[in-house]
Parts: C-alpha cells; sequence; structure tokens
C-alpha cells in the first residue's frame, strides 16, 4: 500500500462514513514508514471528529506505540474526546475489540455520565481488557455504587485484574471499599499479597488503613511487611497506628508503639508519652 492510494482511500472512505474501510487502512497502515504514516494522520485529523475520532481511537487500539510515541497526536485524541462526549458515549453501546480504549478515553475525561455503561460492563462481557479498564475508571470517577461489583474481582486469579482492583478500591475509599481490601487480607496467602504490596506502593488514607488494619493479622509475614510499610509512610501513619493504642490487644499495642518509636516524629513520640502517662499498660 503506498502513501497516495492509502490518503486516496481515507479521503473517500471520510466522504462516505464508511468507519468499517478506513480501519482497514489503519489496519494496513503499518507498511509504511513514519513519515508517510504522519502525513497520513496529520491529514486524518483535520477532518470532523465524529469521523476521525472513532479512526483514531481503532489506531490508538491497533497501535499504541504509533500513539504513545507522538504527543501531539495523543493530545489531539484526548483533546477531540473531551470535546465530543456523545461520541464517546455512542461508542460505547456496541462492544467492539477498541471499546476498552473509549473507556479509557472516560476515565482521562472525566466523563461521569459513562458509569451506567461501565458498571454494565463488569457483568456483561468476558473482555477482561475492557473489564480491567472499566474498573480502573470507575475508580479514577470514584464511583461508589461500583464497589461491590468492583469487588467480586478481588477473588480472581489474573494478576493484572487482582492489581486494578486492588487500586481502583483504595481511590475511591469508601467503608465499603476499606472493608473488601480488609477481607482480603483476612484470606492470607497470594491476595493478602497484592494488597499489602499495591497499599504499600498507594500509601493514601485508604490504603493507610488497609495497611493499619493488616497489623491485626495472625500470619507474620503479613503483620511485618505492614509494619515496614507503615513506617516507610512516615508521619502520615501516625494518626492510623496512634488509635490502636486505644485497643485492649496486647500484641498490637507493642506493634503499634514499636512502629511510633521507629517514626520518631514529634507527633509520634507525643502519641507514645500519652500513652505511657494515662494507661496501665504503659507503666509496663
Amino acid at each position: 500500500m503506498t502513501e497516495q492510494y492509502a490518503l486516496e482511500e481515507l479521503i473517500d472512505n471520510y466522504q462516505n462514513k464508511d468507519l468499517i474501510k478506513a480501519k482497514v487502512i489503519i489496519d494496513h497502515l503499518v507498511i509504511l514508514g513514519k513519515t508517510e504514516q504522519q502525513k497520513i494522520l496529520f491529514a486524518l485529523n483535520k477532518w470532523e471528529d465524529d469521523f476521525a475520532l472513532p479512526v483514531l481511537v481503532y489506531l490508538f487500539h491497533k497501535r499504541p506505540d504509533v500513539v504513545r510515541s507522538n504527543d501531539k497526536l495523543h493530545s489531539a485524541i484526548t483533546e477531540k474526546a473531551a470535546a465530543n462526549p456523545s461520541i464517546l458515549l455512542k461508542n460505547l453501546v456496541k462492544i467492539e475489540p477498541e471499546t476498552y480504549k473509549y473507556v479509557e478515553l472516560v476515565g482521562v475525561t472525566k466523563l461521569r455520565a459513562a458509569i451506567p455503561r461501565l458498571r454494565q460492563f463488569l457483568t456483561g462481557t468476558s473482555d477482561q481488557k475492557l473489564v480491567i479498564e472499566s474498573i480502573r475508571c470507575l475508580g479514577k470517577l470514584k464511583d461508589r455504587q461500583s464497589v461491590e461489583p468492583i469487588g467480586e474481582y478481588l477473588l480472581s486469579t489474573e494478576l493484572d485484574l487482582q492489581n486494578t482492583v486492588v487500586q481502583a478500591l483504595c481511590i475511591i475509599g469508601d467503608d465499603k471499599a476499606i472493608a473488601l481490601l480488609s477481607k482480603a487480607i483476612e484470606l492470607k496467602g497470594e491476595k493478602a499479597s497484592v494488597v499489602l504490596n499495591l497499599a504499600s506502593e498507594i500509601k493514601n488514607s485508604t490504603a493507610l488503613e488497609v495497611l493499619n488494619y493488616a497489623l491485626n493479622s495472625s500470619d507474620t509475614l503479613i503483620r511485618n511487611k505492614a509494619k515496614a510499610a507503615l513506617i516507610e509512610s512516615g508521619v502520615d501513619s501516625i494518626p492510623f497506628v496512634s488509635k490502636n493504642l486505644s485497643r485492649k490487644d496486647a500484641d498490637l499495642l507493642v506493634h503499634s508503639l514499636n512502629i511510633l518509636q521507629e517514626i520518631s516524629d514529634e507527633a509520634s513520640v507525643k502519641a507514645v508519652r500519652q500513652f505511657v502517662d494515662t494507661s496501665p499498660e504503659g507503666s509496663n
């Protein structure tokens, strides 16, 4: 396929609004060199968004490397998506191989009108890419009504899916999300490791709440990992760990005091002193 032929075909597809044939041209775009690709993409980018955006999203699906290596092209797709929410919503109705890319753009543009459709994807498709992207997007949009259906995927054996679920629940961060993540820690084994690893990386308030909960585990490895992450988080951990000092669990008290002493910040020192001054346990 030559550059001239590809351009002529795309122009004809544009005039006839024939997206199917335009996608065939995109499928063969890799045959052309980078210079020729850029000329074709430049021409495509100037056309009306109702034709150009679906073709560009299809390109994003087929050749994400081409799009991500071209900042102007990537920005153009995002800008077109932000300016045309109706096109995004229209292309979520029917599931196509590139639908997950429209979901990604929904997350980027914060299009909350798409939330009901994204929830449907959690239970209405076996397309794992689409499920993962929908979970990621619902997390970005902090959709609390999606917490329970998202949580169902914590039991998945697919690591990418598990990671996405934990990240989404940590971002949403309501009581139900915290309870689901805490329950996963109680399962121990691989599920607990996934939650702890990501909570240790994310370190927002939800993640710290979950890490603090993990101090209750009877599993030494889980407790030690949680302690290390809380100590590494420093002063941000103090409000969560300090709450443990009012508990009657002797082991939890020891772990919490050790963490606060390791952090050794003015606030942690104050919490330890207050515990020693006011608690019978403190005298020991």
